[in-house]
C-alpha cells in the first residue's frame, strides 16, 4: 500500500508542475518529492493488509474444516457400515444356531438360598455374577474350553432355611430324650455346602485337602460296662466292637445347630476335609453330634423353582452358536383335578433372541429379560399367558396361546400343531403378530394339592421359542408366581 501512495504522489505532483508553464508550452518541467504519506494513511494500509491475510486464513480454514467433516461422516458411514455386517454375520449364526439346539443334557443346577447358584454345564462354569430380583436370584455364568465357551444365565426361588426339630428332621438318625435333648447323629454325605457348614478347623482355602490325626480314645466306661467280657487289659482298646475308637473330633455348626463334627474308624482310617469354595469335600465317614439341648436344625428350602437358558460359542473361522432353554424344580403340582377356579402367576422370563435382515434394516443378537403373566382355569383345565416388557425392545410381545392341563402330573404346553390353530405362540413385532412356535410348562407347589384342601400351585416354570417368519428367533424360559 506505500508502494500505491508514493506513485500517486508522484503523479499528484507532475500534474501540478505541468499546470505552472503560464500557457509556455517550452517550459522546462523541474522534478518533484513525492508527497509521503502520513501516518494515519500508513496504519490504514497496515490494517487492510491484516485484513485480507486475515480473511485469506479463514477461508482457508474454513475449507479445512469442510474437509475435515466430510472425512469424519465417510468414516462414521463406514464404521457404521461395518458394524452392520458384523451384526448381520453374528445375526445370521445366531438365527442358525437357535434352530440347532444343540444339547445341555449335561446342565445340572442347585440352587442356594441369596448366593450364587452351582451350575455344572458341558463346558464347567464358575460364577460371574449374582443378583435379586423381587423372588428371584439370578446367577450368571461363564465356562470355557479349548474350543467353545458356554454361558449360562440361572434364576431361582429359594428361600430361606426353615428352623426344624431336629426330631422331626429327615437327617435325625437317632432319638430325642425325654427333656428335649437330641440324642442322634446327622450324617455327612461326601459333599456339604459351605454356607451350612462351619468349623474353625477346617480348611479356610481349597488348595488342598486336610487330613485329620486319630485318637486312639478306647471305649467308654458305657461300653465297657455294657460288654464287661471284653478284653481291654494291657491295651486300654476294645477291638472287637468299637471300630470308631479311632476318631478325630472338631467343635462347630452344621444348619444352624452347635456340636462336633466326628470322623473315626480303625487305625487305618483316613478322614479329610477340603474347602471348595461353594461346598466342602469330606472323605471319610463323618457325622455330626449335636450339643445337648440343641433341638432345632435350619432346614434348606427344598420347594423352589428354576428357570434360565444356556448358550454355547464355538469361535474360530467359522463361529457357531447353539441354545438351549430349560427349567426344574422340586415337589411337582399333580393330582390338580380337584383344583376349581382361575389363578394369576407372574413372574420373569429371560433368553436369548437373534434378527437377521439380509435384505435391508437393522440386525441383532442377544440376551433379553422380560415380564412374563399366566393364567390358569382349573374348571376347564387351560392355561395360557403372555411375555412383555423386552429389554432389547419394548415393542415386541409373545402371546402363549391356550394349552391343556395336564391333570396327572402338572404340566401343560401347546406344541403348535393344531392344524386349526398352528403355531403356539404370537409373537407381535411393531403391531404385526405372527404365529408360530411352541411352549411348554409345570406346575409346582409347595402343598399337596390333595382332595380334602385343593391347594392351588404356588408356582409355574416353562420355556418357549418363536419365529418371526424367516428373518427372527428368540428361545426363553420363564418363572412366575401364584
Amino acid at each position: 500500500m506505500k508502494s500505491k501512495l508514493l506513485i500517486a504522489a508522484v503523479i499528484a505532483g507532475s500534474f501540478a508542475l505541468a499546470g505552472c508553464g503560464g500557457g509556455d508550452d517550452t517550459a522546462e518541467m523541474m522534478p518533484t518529492d513525492p508527497v509521503p504519506p502520513t501516518a494515519e494513511e500508513e496504519r490504514i494500509a497496515e490494517l487492510e493488509d491484516e485484513l485480507e491475510e486475515a480473511e485469506r486464513l479463514a477461508e482457508q480454514e474454513r475449507l479445512a474444516k469442510e474437509a475435515a467433516e466430510a472425512e469424519r461422516q465417510r468414516l462414521e458411514m463406514e464404521a457404521e457400515e461395518a458394524r452392520q455386517a458384523a451384526n448381520a454375520a453374528a445375526a445370521r449364526r445366531a438365527l442358525a444356531g437357535s434352530r440347532a439346539t444343540g444339547s445341555a443334557a449335561g446342565i445340572t443346577v442347585d440352587p442356594r438360598y441369596n448366593m450364587a447358584a452351582i451350575v455344572t454345564a458341558p463346558a464347567g462354569t464358575s460364577p460371574q455374577a449374582t443378583s435379586q430380583t423381587g423372588r428371584w436370584r439370578k446367577t450368571s455364568l461363564t465356562g470355557r474350553t479349548a474350543t467353545t465357551v458356554d454361558t449360562v444365565e440361572v434364576y431361582a426361588d429359594v428361600e430361606a432355611p426353615d428352623p426344624v426339630n431336629f426330631k422331626d428332621s429327615e437327617h435325625n438318625t437317632g432319638v430325642v430324650n425325654e427333656e428335649g435333648d437330641v440324642d442322634g447323629e446327622l450324617t455327612i454325605t461326601n459333599t456339604a455346602h459351605s454356607h451350612l457348614v462351619a468349623s474353625g478347623s477346617f480348611p479356610r482355602t481349597s488348595a488342598v485337602a486336610q487330613q485329620f490325626d486319630l485318637v486312639d480314645r478306647g471305649p467308654t466306661q458305657a461300653e465297657i460296662d455294657a460288654d464287661p467280657n471284653d478284653d481291654i487289659t494291657g491295651t486300654g482298646r476294645d477291638t472287637d466292637r468299637h471300630p470308631d475308637q479311632y476318631s478325630v473330633e472338631v467343635s462347630g455348626t452344621l444348619q444352624g445347630a452347635s456340636g462336633r463334627f466326628r470322623c473315626g474308624g480303625n487305625a487305618d482310617a483316613t478322614c479329610t476335609v477340603q474347602n471348595r469354595g461353594d461346598t466342602f469335600n469330606f472323605g471319610g465317614t463323618w457325622v455330626f453330634i449335636p450339643s445337648s439341648g440343641t433341638t432345632k436344625v435350619l432346614v434348606p428350602d427344598a420347594q423352589y423353582m428354576w428357570f434360565g437358558w444356556w448358550a454355547r460359542h464355538t469361535p474360530g473361522g467359522d463361529p457357531t452358536w447353539a441354545f438351549q432353554a430349560k427349567h426344574g424344580g422340586e415337589v411337582t403340582s399333580d393330582n390338580i383335578e380337584v383344583i376349581t377356579g382361575t389363578a394369576t402367576y407372574r413372574g420373569t422370563a429371560a433368553g436369548r433372541y437373534a434378527v437377521y435382515q439380509p435384505v435391508g434394516g437393522p440386525s441383532s443378537t442377544g440376551s433379553f429379560t422380560a415380564s412374563a403373566s399366566l393364567t390358569a382355569n382349573f374348571d376347564t383345565d387351560s392355561l395360557s399367558g403372555s411375555i412383555t416388557g423386552f429389554s432389547n425392545d419394548p415393542d415386541w410381545t409373545v402371546a402363549l396361546k391356550p394349552g391343556d392341563i395336564n391333570n396327572s402330573n402338572g404340566s401343560a404346553g401347546n406344541d403348535g400343531t393344531d392344524t386349526n390353530d398352528p403355531g403356539g405362540v404370537t409373537w407381535t413385532i411393531n403391531g404385526a403378530p405372527l404365529d408360530s412356535g411352541s411352549w411348554e410348562a409345570q406346575f409346582y407347589s409347595n402343598l399337596p394339592a390333595d382332595e380334602d384342601t385343593g391347594v392351588m400351585p404356588y408356582g409355574i416354570a416353562g420355556t418357549f421359542q418363536a419365529d418371526y417368519g424367516t428373518v427372527a428367533r428368540m428361545i426363553g424360559a420363564f418363572g412366575a408366581h401364584r
